[in-house]
């Protein structure tokens, strides 16, 4: 595709639009737009004008909806510029999640699940356990996708003090030493404390010893999704949404 855009800008539009209108696979048609992005035609312009308006109407596939919007951003046409500010504008300012909703749809199962395992960066399966694997300092996941909704998965990603599950939030205790101490609250009596660090150390504080209390925000760092591109975050859903739901998973 990429070669037949620069070579033969019209045959590629030719044959790349209608693939992206009505072809059978869902990458296929993510990949055409890809291609399209850097095809000089008049004709891909006035495409992607057309499905800018339909996005904007509601109208446009949520599966292709990131692969849209990346791709018109790369045109440099005035018309599709304006459009793409008309998109972004149209989402209410309340709307925290309105830079990242194109990755609600259309992601990559088999991708996701590698970045899920393997990015050392984001490494999710150091406080989340998935079935038997994984660590307990965040909340399981293995049957996340059958009891919450997309919105929710991409939320605890990019905004993971949104909604915090019970007892995963981080509780910051002072001591009458002046010591400052913050972590899950992993256990507590009568007597003691015990606190799951960030650094994933147990430690106990006699209750007599607390001079100051709170619990805020998530546990799980605020900067997460810094490490992931909208592409893998999109993929991330995917696979989050999906666990619990395929019978291999059960």
């Amino acid at each position: 595709g990429a070669i037949l855009a620069e070579r033969h800008p019209e045959r590629a539009a030719a044959l790349l639009v209608p693939v992206v209108e009505s072809g059978e696979a869902q990458s296929e048609r993510q990949k055409a737009l890809a291609a399209l992005s850097r095809v000089p035609s008049a004709d891909v312009d006035a495409a992607f004008s057309d499905w800018l308006s339909r996005l904007i109407d509601g109208n446009f596939p949520s599966p292709l909806q990131l692969d849209l919007v990346e791709a018109a951003s790369q045109r440099n046409n005035p018309l599709i510029q304006e459009k793409l500010k008309d998109y972004r504008d149209a989402f209410p300012p309340e709307d925290t999640l309105a830079a990242y909703r194109t990755s609600l749809h259309g992601g990559d199962y088999t991708r996701g699940r590698e970045l899920f395992i393997g990015r050392m960066e984001v490494k999710c399966l150091r406080c989340h356990k998935v079935k038997t694997v994984g660590g307990s300092a965040g909340p399981p996941l293995s049957r996340i996708g059958v009891e919450k909704s997309r919105e929710y998965l991409l939320e605890s990603i990019v905004l993971p003090s949104a909604q915090i599950a019970k007892g995963y939030e981080t509780t910051v205790i002072t001591t009458d030493e002046g010591r400052v101490v913050s972590g899950i609250v992993q256990s507590e009596d009568d007597e003691w404390i015990r606190l799951l660090t960030p650094e994933r150390q147990s430690i106990d504080i006699a209750v007599d010893a607390v001079d100051d209390r709170y619990s805020g925000k998530s546990a799980m760092p605020e900067d997460m999704h810094k490490y992931l591109d909208a592409f893998d975050l999109r993929d991330l859903v995917e696979f989050l949404y999906h666990l619990g739901r395929r019978p291999q998973d059960q």
